[in-house]
């Protein structure tokens, strides 16, 4: 199974109950302010004798403090760390991995190290979306770009949420307002790239969110609309998409 996807799954329970205990934040952190943030806790550094070296993870300080596998504590920049172990059956050795989130941010991060501490993995995701470049490792620890996950959209995240905040009032950076951001190629768009921010009304956050659709090459918004949540009763079961296809028609 791809890497990505089995952290996700791993850590599926901790990811979402976290992001509806999230309060609202006034910050104006920028995402590349944000992810250089994080990447600090993995940062590769030259030493004297112009050797890389990095920052691996504390085996012996994660077998102390473990339990059933998970080690959660907050760092010195605190950020919220949850470390886990894995075995991997094929190597007949465990690998290691963290989630690491701060309160009232919708930054999140990852890291993936193999059975000796050594970085090999990690990558960025702005509430749950992967963002940035998903950077692998090689066994010196020099960091090699694997895939660009921003590179369909010209229209960047950091313009989405300076045009959500300037022309709707909407902070992206609130967890407590915004309930998803998520992008994707619409092949029922002619390959046209898409942002959809969905944002909880403030009569009913629960059952109701205002979604907006946005053209992911120019920053235009496609469509606005009203929807209800998966906990509503008889919820439409309609995409985003298909709705803003079908009042074109």
């Amino acid at each position: 199974m791809d890497k990505i996807k089995l952290i996700a799954l791993l850590l599926c329970a901790s990811a979402c109950g976290s992001q509806t205990q999230k309060g609202g934040t006034d910050k104006t952190e920028t995402e590349f302010e944000q992810i250089t943030e994080v990447v600090d806790t993995v940062t590769i550094t030259e030493t004297e004798n112009n050797q890389t070296t990095m920052k691996k993870f504390d085996i012996e300080r994660f077998n102390s403090n473990q339990n059933l596998g998970r080690y959660n504590f907050t760092d010195e920049q605190r950020w919220n760390v949850e470390q886990v172990s894995s075995w991997i059956q094929e190597t007949l050795s465990y690998e290691y991995y963290e989630y690491i989130t701060r309160q009232n941010s919708p930054y999140e991060h990852f890291n993936w190290y193999d059975a000796n501490g050594n970085i090999t993995m990690s990558n960025a995701r702005f509430y749950g979306m992967l963002i940035g470049i998903n950077q692998v490792y090689d066994r010196y620890g020099r960091a090699h770009d694997g895939e660009n996950f921003d590179a369909p959209f010209k229209f960047s995240l950091e313009n989405l949420i300076e045009k959500m905040n300037k022309e709707y009032k909407i902070n992206l950076l609130d967890t407590k307002k915004i309930r998803s951001v998520v992008r994707g190629v619409q092949s029922k768009l002619q390959n046209t790239p898409t942002y959809s921010v969905s944002v909880r009304d403030e009569s009913d956050p629960f059952l109701l969110v205002h979604v907006y659709l946005i053209d992911g090459n120019t920053g235009k918004t496609l469509f606005v609309t009203t929807r209800e949540t998966e906990w509503y009763p008889g919820a439409s079961e309609e995409s985003v998409v298909d709705e803003y296809i079908r009042t074109k028609k």
